[in-house]
């Protein structure tokens, strides 16, 4: 989680993250939820991506995914 939290902090200075693309805000705001705690299921692949890059732990759960905590 400490490697999400400084990716979302140079996203929102308006800094770009090496090896990681720019998403769009709702995705960015997806982030925050699942760094936040909110328990959700997601079907954003760029939010797994980047979670991957993070090496944050998800299954598949549906749809979509959902963040093992």
């Amino acid at each position: 989680m400490k490697k999400l939290k400084k990716i979302l902090d140079a996203w929102f200075d308006g800094m770009k993250y090496k090896g990681v693309k720019t998403p769009p805000l709702a995705t960015i705001y997806e982030l925050i939820d699942i760094y936040n705690g909110v328990n959700k299921t997601t079907i954003n692949s760029e939010v797994i991506s980047i979670l991957s890059f993070c090496g944050i732990k998800y299954r598949v759960k549906g749809i979509g995914w959902e963040v093992l905590r």
